[in-house]
């Protein structure tokens, strides 16, 4: 009966590692969006391992139930240098300024990093090093388990059942609208022209639709280096602006910021598009290139912007030049990538004119 329990630990790892890999296989996009979130270095989220990392963790859950001897101690090893890993990862990103999703478990860990999380993560480490005391054993856990008597698999089944019951009441205590910001895509207005029936005229105005366009806020940004404000009717004096807010730390932002170059190109001769930061230290980010950052961007230090408007990052929203919201505002990578896209077909389409809009710079000149 020892060996039935103290291959418990190997039980739990693998438990843990398969539905960690499978949930990653599933949304293996996210995967790649949480090592940017955890800011794990840009080499390493370019690189193959996002995609490997869940295949990985079903190959080691797999290899320590079947595998015995140097094998199974290999194994054992592999899978406590994995939770070091993640270990280290979390308390390193317990420590950033602004709390973080975690997403090394995969769905079966999301939630925002925090003690707890760290905390949770320490105990799979010292379940890890029981687990390599065990591989030891010449036994694989299979084996053990196949020549066990009806009483030893009864008293797997109790541990089974404690397990699923703890984690029913865990996932029956979170949201059960998951962990998308309360401003999510599916809450947030929708743009003129998308899933509205309407869309938006070269001058950023909105064909009647059944969006309900209300005022630009008397709210202002500040122009990055400078005490220097601009109101957001302001900037959309003269021509119509689209206003993107990012941080990007966050791994879904990194998408909409790769969009960007590409929207600058196609339709950044008819409106002013501007990225909007919390903060000034956000272009030292990696992810925020040149391209992406463009020559006119902005700070909403205050977060007055991202308040008033319901912005979480990544956010948007298009500033007509008639003193009118013309369309959003919109959260969600996915949503806002749509939005770009609405907002191309539309001036696209729209009838060309003798000459193109000249963008006026809302910086201050030196």
């Amino acid at each position: 009966m020892f060996t039935l329990v103290s291959s418990i630990p190997a039980i739990l790892l693998a438990t843990v590692l398969l539905v960690s890999g499978v949930a990653k296989l599933r949304d293996s996009a996210a995967v790649r969006e949480s090592f940017i979130t955890l800011r794990m270095p840009p080499w390493l989220t370019r690189s193959i391992a996002p995609m490997l990392l869940p295949w990985g963790e079903v190959v080691l859950a797999i290899a320590l139930i079947v595998l015995s001897g140097p094998l199974f101690v290999a194994a054992a090893i592999a899978t406590l240098g994995l939770f070091l890993a993640y270990l280290v990862i979390i308390a390193r990103a317990n420590r950033f300024d602004e709390p973080v999703e975690c997403g090394c478990l995969g769905r079966l860990g999301l939630g925002m990093v925090g003690p707890v999380t760290v905390v949770r993560n320490t105990v799979l480490v010292a379940v890890a090093i029981l687990a390599l005391v065990d591989a030891f054993a010449e036994q694989s856990i299979l084996d053990r388990w196949l020549e066990a008597d009806s009483a030893g698999w009864a008293w797997l089944g109790a541990v089974a059942l404690g397990v699923v019951l703890t984690g029913l009441m865990v996932h029956a205590g979170r949201d059960p609208r998951g962990a998308e910001s309360p401003a999510s895509a599916a809450d947030a207005p929708h743009p003129a022209g998308h899933d509205a029936g309407g869309g938006v005229d070269a001058d950023g105005d909105v064909e009647e639709a059944d969006y309900e366009r209300t005022p630009i806020p008397h709210i202002s940004l500040v122009t990055p280096g400078t005490e220097h404000r601009v109101t957001l009717r302001q900037l959309a004096t003269t021509h119509a602006r689209l206003l993107v807010y990012v941080n990007p730390g966050c791994g879904a932002c990194v998408k909409v910021l790769d969009a960007l170059p590409g929207l600058r190109e196609r339709i950044g001769h008819i409106i002013g598009i501007h990225l909007v930061l919390a903060r000034d230290d956000y272009v030292e980010n990696p992810y925020l290139t040149p391209e992406a950052l463009g020559n006119e961007w902005f700070l909403d230090p205050e977060r007055v912007f991202s308040g008033t408007l319901q912005l979480a990052s990544p956010g948007a929203v298009l500033l007509g030049a008639d003193g009118y919201l013309a369309g959003g505002p919109i959260v969600g990578a996915q949503s806002v990538i749509e939005f770009f896209e609405d907002i191309v077909a539309v001036l696209t389409e729209a009838p060309a004119t003798n000459a193109e809009p000249e963008l006026e710079s809302t910086q201050p000149r030196a």
